[in-house]
């Protein structure tokens, strides 16, 4: 792999891993006719494993941020605050719901995650959420690109939120699976990532896959992590 390879963001892992799940399908499509060079095949092996590497260097970033993230919110305690002004409450107004055109800003801000633009994806996704709050698609969403974006415990209260509507929901679970692990919680991390794989829903059983073999990896499992990518590049 080359070196602006591994100078990409870490959360572009998950992109990267689909597009070489859609090589890899593709090469065995074409091998059962015509038979894989030996160079094509290496190339695939060394994609693997550089996507194995950089499953290191995202593990290691994130734990740096957070500690950072930590440091910053005990020197916040140390601002000197005003006291906030008083004001007079406003009238109530009748709430409007636009579920057509928040579904626009949910559609718009998946396309932005999936290509790695994270903030302008929340921006996105807030904006789906201003014009219909409690949508759970745009919760999950929202958790998953502050997630993505590092800002780890912004993303809770989304979360939470998305996962009260429907505690079962597929990607809401996947993205739970992410934070805990984020968090250090890799026992139930796991464990609800595997919920995810064993719900059937493609679109968040392949991040799961991705997000598991991260955790794997991360507590030393090798072999587990593996065969955890393996599954995920197998074809669905």
């Amino acid at each position: 792999m080359s070196d602006e390879l591994h100078s990409e963001p870490a959360q572009t892992l998950a992109q990267r891993l689909d597009a070489l799940s859609r090589a890899l399908d593709e090469a065995i499509r074409s091998s059962a006719s015509v038979p894989v060079t030996a160079a094509s095949a290496e190339s695939l092996k060394q994609q693997i494993i550089a996507l194995y590497r950089e499953s290191d260097e995202a593990i290691l970033a994130a734990q740096q941020a957070k500690a950072a993230a930590k440091t910053m919110a005990e020197r916040w305690k140390q601002l000197n605050l005003a006291p906030a002004p008083t004001a007079a409450a406003a009238p109530a107004t009748p709430l409007r719901v636009d579920y057509l055109g928040a579904s626009t800003f949910v559609e718009k801000g998946w396309n932005l995650l999936s290509l790695g633009k994270t903030v302008e994806s929340i921006e996105a996704l807030r904006k789906a959420l201003a014009l219909a709050p409690g949508q759970g698609e745009a919760l999950t969403l929202l958790a998953w690109a502050l997630v993505t974006d590092g800002q780890i415990e912004a993303a809770h209260a989304p979360l939470e939120q998305a996962r009260a509507i429907d505690p079962n929901d597929p990607l809401a679970l996947m993205v739970w699976g992410r934070w805990l692990a984020l968090q250090g919680h890799f026992t139930d991390a796991d464990s609800c990532l595997e919920r995810v794989l064993d719900a059937g829903d493609g679109r968040a059983s392949l991040y799961a896959h991705l997000y598991r073999a991260l955790l794997q990896r991360a507590l030393g499992a090798y072999d587990a992590a593996a065969l955890t990518l393996r599954q995920a590049l197998q074809p669905g």
